[in-house]
């Protein structure tokens, strides 16, 4: 099984070493692969089981593109888990964290993912797998591929 963490840092919650190839541009979180994932994602077609995108959407210069790198590595009926912060902090962010390059709510991703976006150029097909979940600070959600 392959299972990617992407721009994960150091947050590898739930995640041993040996089921997870850790990928982030930062070489200060010990990733298993240093790489900008604004580049796209660094491996082959349909060869993905799994991949943990925490918090990282938002840092992204074009999300699109990345969700499209996404479906290209995943198996048909991968796992795609995303999380985001919810509005309120998403807007907070936006103006106080210089890294923040989109301004994405949860329930703009929920469109683009469902295929109710039709301007967003996505070109692949996901659906929701559970409902989201929240907590305090994030929004959490599970979609497979459809190919």
């Amino acid at each position: 099984m392959v299972r990617l963490n992407l721009g994960g840092g150091t947050n590898r919650e739930g995640m041993t070493s040996s089921e997870w190839v850790h990928i982030d541009k930062n070489p200060q979180a010990h990733p298993t692969l240093a790489y900008d994932l604004d580049n796209g994602i660094p491996t082959e077609d349909d060869t993905v089981d799994e991949i943990m995108c925490r918090g990282v959407i938002m840092y992204l210069k074009d999300r699109i593109s990345f969700l499209n790198e996404c479906f290209r590595v995943l198996k048909d009926g991968g796992i795609l888990r995303l999380s985001m912060p919810l509005v309120d902090l998403n807007l907070t962010a936006a103006f106080c964290d210089i890294g923040f390059k989109n301004y994405w709510s949860s329930e703009t991703l929920d469109r683009v993912l469902s295929g109710n976006a039709y301007y967003s150029g996505l070109r692949a097909k996901f659906e929701r797998v559970e409902e989201p979940t929240n907590d305090d600070r994030m929004r959490y959600e599970v979609w497979r591929t459809v190919k």
